[in-house]
């Protein structure tokens, strides 16, 4: 049942295109998130939780198996914690990757969501232009 959700909580997720402009807004660097929860399953995972990190600090995240450490930080990425400021963006990498022969520097281009929209549209122009 927890990865049933998990992949469906994954399904959610924003498409991640980076951007290097400012978003609008102030530009706010902190994160500050108050009084949150988060349950999966029926479980709480993260009862009135408070998290403040700040701009230019490391952070690290320790805890058991199955405590909501994936969790809380899939619920940051997606911005479903008041507190994470819209112009933050949250990339987050699974910790589970299937090998292949897939070279690190394809897994780079792949992971570029805007570059590969951009190479499929092109395709589609190509093929539309040799069919005229």
């Amino acid at each position: 049942m927890h990865l049933v959700e998990m992949e469906a909580a994954r399904a959610g997720m924003p498409v991640v295109c980076v951007r290097h402009e400012s978003l609008g807004g102030p530009n706010v660097k902190d994160i500050h998130m108050e009084n949150f929860n988060i349950s999966v399953g029926g479980r709480d995972l993260i009862v009135d939780g408070c998290v403040t990190l700040s701009f230019g600090r490391h952070y690290g995240l320790v805890g058991r198996n199955g405590t909501g450490k994936t969790t809380f930080l899939r619920h940051m990425a997606m911005h479903a914690i008041d507190g994470v400021p819209r112009n933050c963006q949250i990339l987050h990498v699974e910790q589970e990757v299937t090998g292949d022969d897939t070279t690190a520097l394809q897994c780079v281009l792949n992971s570029d969501i805007e570059r590969t929209q951009l190479i499929e549209e092109e395709a589609q122009l190509v093929a539309q232009q040799v069919g005229n």
